[in-house]
């Protein structure tokens, strides 16, 4: 960031693809948005057997409030302008590895919205290695618990997510639970989506809430 010339940032992953017309929806999408302080376009994960399902419902602009549910974006298709990089950088706390972008996107979404291009623009791929699928429970927990204390410390992400901060934790518990039945470790997943449901009766009613329990019943009886 400090490097950068431009009037935005954006980012790629090793395990990312632009497509061809990447940043030409972008620079439409920019000046269509009058040079927005967030940017955001849509993608879609590309699976080992090379199929597509886009990663996410369309976003509506300054809807900050998907992000109580987690973080639906990837750093591919993100855009941050540049003049606002100096206060607003991923945090480097090697324990919050994973969860260092959610952390700042919603900070940047609390101070300045997010705007939004639906338009698939790039992928990521899918792959076993990828490091989201790869920490254990006490890694998990810890990247929760650093998680919310880092964002909460903002005073603008306080004022406006206070009153969701349960909800915010359901989700990141759920999460955890996701990891946790994939990894075939059915009690401790059970634990935290139990805590899930305490805080946030919606977990009910989320795709990821069904899927965890799809897990569980499949590793139960097979």
């Amino acid at each position: 960031m400090d490097k950068a010339i431009g009037e935005y940032v954006t980012f790629v992953d090793s395990d990312d693809y632009y497509y061809p017309w990447y940043l030409s929806h972008a620079y439409q999408s920019i000046h269509e948005f009058e040079y927005p302080k967030f940017l955001h376009l849509a993608y879609e994960m590309v699976s080992q057997n090379k199929k597509t399902r886009p990663k996410f419902d369309f976003l509506k602009n300054d809807d900050i409030s998907i992000f109580i549910k987690g973080n639906p974006l990837s750093c591919m298709g993100v855009f941050i302008k540049r003049s606002i990089t100096k206060e607003f950088r991923f945090n480097e706390d090697i324990d919050l590895s994973g969860s260092e972008d959610w952390e700042l996107w919603i900070r940047i979404a609390a101070h300045y919205g997010i705007k939004t291009d639906n338009r698939i623009s790039g992928a990521v791929n899918a792959h076993s290695e990828r490091s989201v699928l790869n920490f254990d429970e006490q890694k998990l927990l810890k990247r929760k618990l650093l998680s919310l204390q880092y964002a909460f410390q903002d005073e603008k992400m306080r004022s406006i997510f206070s009153k969701n901060y349960r909800q915010v934790e359901s989700y990141c518990d759920s999460y955890i639970a996701l990891h946790l039945v994939l990894s075939r470790k059915i009690r401790q997943s059970i634990k935290y989506l139990l805590q899930a449901v305490r805080n946030n009766l919606e977990i009910l009613f989320t795709r990821r809430f069904l899927a965890i329990v799809k897990h569980s019943f499949l590793f139960i009886f097979k």
